[in-house]
C-alpha cells in the first residue's frame, strides 16, 4: 500500500489515494481512489476499484466501480459506475450509468445512457434516455428519446424521439417521428411517418405523409399494398 497523496508511478496497490497517476500511457488526477497498478506482459494496466477519476487518459485496464468525471478512455473493460463526461474511444462497457460525453467506438453490453453523442459501435441492450445516435449497430433495448441520425436497428422498443435515417430490421415503434430510412419489419404502434421505404411489418395507427410502401398488415391482419392508410 502506498501513501495516500502524491504521485502514483510504481507498481502496487493504492487505497484512498488522492493525487496523480503516471503509469505508462495512463496519466490522470484522482480523488479518494483505490486501485492497483500492474504490468501485463509488455504494457501497463490499471485495476480501478473505487473513487473519483477527475480527468486524464485511461489507456488500458479494468474499471470495477467509481465515478468518472472527465477524460479519455482508450481501451479496457468497464464493469460498473457512473460516467459523467469525456471521450470513450474503445473497449467494453458491461454496466452502469452514462450521463454525458462522446462515445466513438466499442461494445455496450447493458446500462443506462442519459445523454451525449454515440458515433459508432455495438449496442447489445440497455436503456437510452436522450442524446444523438450517429451510427453503429443496435441489437436490443429501450429507446425513450433523442435523435437517431444513422445506423442499423435490429430489435427493441422505440418510445419516442426523431429518426433521421438508417435501417430498421425489427422491433416495436410506439411513438415518435420517422423522417427517412429503410423499414424492413416490425410493429408500428403510432407516430408520424414522413418519408422512407417500408418493406414489411404491422402498422397499427399513425400518420403516413410520403414514402414507398411494398407490403404490410394492420393490427387486424388486413393486408395493405399501397400505404397503411389505404
Amino acid at each position: 500500500m502506498s501513501e495516500k497523496t502524491g504521485i502514483a508511478c510504481e507498481e502496487g496497490e493504492y487505497k484512498d489515494f488522492s493525487g496523480i497517476i503516471m503509469w505508462g500511457d495512463n496519466e490522470a488526477v484522482v480523488e479518494d481512489a483505490s486501485f492497483i497498478l500492474e504490468v501485463l506482459v509488455v504494457f501497463k494496466s490499471i485495476v480501478f476499484h473505487s473513487g473519483i477519476w477527475k480527468n486524464g487518459i485511461w489507456e488500458y485496464g479494468l474499471w470495477q466501480k467509481g465515478k468518472w468525471k472527465d477524460g479519455t478512455w482508450k481501451d479496457g473493460a468497464w464493469e460498473d459506475g457512473t460516467w459523467e463526461n469525456g471521450v470513450w474511444d474503445g473497449g467494453h462497457w458491461w454496466g452502469g450509468t452514462w450521463k454525458d460525453g462522446n462515445w466513438k467506438n466499442g461494445t455496450w453490453e447493458k446500462g443506462t445512457w442519459g445523454d451525449g453523442v454515440w458515433k459508432d459501435g455495438l449496442w447489445k441492450r440497455g436503456f437510452w434516455k436522450d442524446g444523438a445516435w450517429q451510427g453503429g449497430i443496435w441489437c436490443d433495448g429501450k429507446w425513450w428519446g433523442g435523435l437517431w441520425e444513422d445506423g442499423t436497428w435490429h430489435d427493441g422498443i422505440w418510445k419516442g424521439g426523431n429518426w433521421e435515417n438508417g435501417k430498421w430490421k425489427g422491433g416495436t415503434w410506439k411513438s415518435g417521428k420517422w423522417k427517412s430510412g429503410l423499414w424492413e419489419n416490425g410493429i408500428w404502434v403510432d407516430g408520424i411517418w414522413e418519408d422512407g421505404i417500408w418493406v414489411e411489418g404491422v402498422w397499427e395507427k399513425g400518420t403516413w405523409k410520403a414514402g414507398s410502401w411494398k407490403k404490410g398488415r394492420d393490427s387486424k391482419n388486413n393486408a395493405h399494398f399501397n400505404n397503411p392508410e389505404n
